[in-house]
């Protein structure tokens, strides 16, 4: 009798303690490969991870399929100090607890990219504008060096696996851009950025506040470059000293609509521009592109290249030909 209760015990005793180790082994696999626990075994990361606790960002962090770009202690500390506020808590209050939590979703993609799969390209974040559309960071990868927002921050330290997910460590804190910024960071809109910055007027402010929402139709280079050529200039000076200042800001603004219109929002319709009394026409074809017909009724139309690119303070589609006005 006493052989077989101890030979119960044992088979029971066995069976506990396998059920047992199978939830020791089971919950800290579970804690251990999330963004954010994985965060919390990083010392050099503890200024992030009471970030994204002050933004309540814990839950966010616990799914799977994410890439998380996370400024290192020292980074953070030079931003502070930029900034001129002495803690995570002063700058909390500096941005105010909804900005606060944007900027740290501006570090977040919700998807998995390893350094080797980085594209030279614009990222969408998981940060949102006024309009609840998600914003876009520039990232850059030039042989095994990534970098963001046109050098704003670099990988210092990449693919930290986290389950499903990945961390990337940077030194530096991004900020949500506006439409100038995202035009600034983007090497393929080098001449557009030239353009912006000869401008006469205020284009280039009025870009850059963060209360002025806009949707930009914005040439690329090689656009641009066709444009120039085409009628006799080499540069954006040479198309100023021929015409005027005045003419180029024109020009450009001729390519700005007020308000943030998405592509699927764009109706085929005429739309005011920025230069006043001057429109443009879009025209969806049922193939789905998006065409634009300018005032001088131009041939081909030119057509959308990328569209939805977002900023703070609206969206800018790809254009790949020059719009012009009569």
């Amino acid at each position: 009798m006493t052989k077989t209760l101890n030979a119960l015990f044992l088979v029971l005793f066995s069976i506990a303690l396998f059920i047992g180790c199978k939830e020791d082994s089971y919950t800290p696999s579970q804690i251990e490969t999330s963004v954010y626990n994985t965060l919390r075994q990083q010392s050099d990361l503890s200024i992030t991870l009471e970030a994204i606790e002050m933004a309540g960002l814990q839950n966010e962090l616990r799914q799977d399929n994410l890439t998380f770009f996370a400024p290192t202690d020292s980074a953070f500390k030079a931003y502070l100090q930029d900034l001129g506020v002495d803690s995570l808590s002063g700058l909390y209050n500096f941005y105010g607890a909804a900005t606060f939590r944007n900027v740290m979703l501006y570090h977040l993609l919700e998807k998995k990219v390893k350094g080797m799969d980085v594209v030279n390209s614009y990222i969408l974040t998981a940060a949102t504008n006024s309009n609840g559309n998600n914003i876009h960071a520039y990232i850059t990868r030039i042989d095994k060096n990534i970098s963001l927002n046109a050098f704003a921050a670099n990988v210092s330290e990449r693919d930290i696996e986290a389950g499903g997910s990945v961390i990337h460590k940077i030194d530096g804190v991004l900020s949500p851009l506006t439409l100038n910024g995202l035009i600034r960071v983007n090497p393929n809109f080098s001449k557009l950025r030239s353009a912006i910055s000869k401008s006469q007027g205020n284009l280039e402010t009025i870009l850059n506040q963060e209360n002025q929402v806009h949707t930009i139709f914005g040439p690329d280079d090689i656009a641009i470059t066709a444009f120039l050529s085409g009628n006799g200039f080499t540069d954006w000076s040479d198309f100023a000293n021929s015409n005027s200042y005045n003419a180029l800001n024109n020009l450009l603004q001729y390519h700005i609509i007020s308000g943030e219109t998405q592509a699927q929002g764009l109706k085929n319709q005429t739309y005011n521009t920025l230069f006043t009394n001057h429109w443009i026409q879009i025209v969806k074809e049922q193939s789905g592109a998006i065409n634009i017909q300018d005032e001088k009724g131009s041939s081909p139309a030119a057509g959308l290249k990328t569209t939805d690119i977002t900023a703070i303070n609206g969206t800018i589609h790809v254009l790949n030909k020059v719009l012009e006005h009569n």
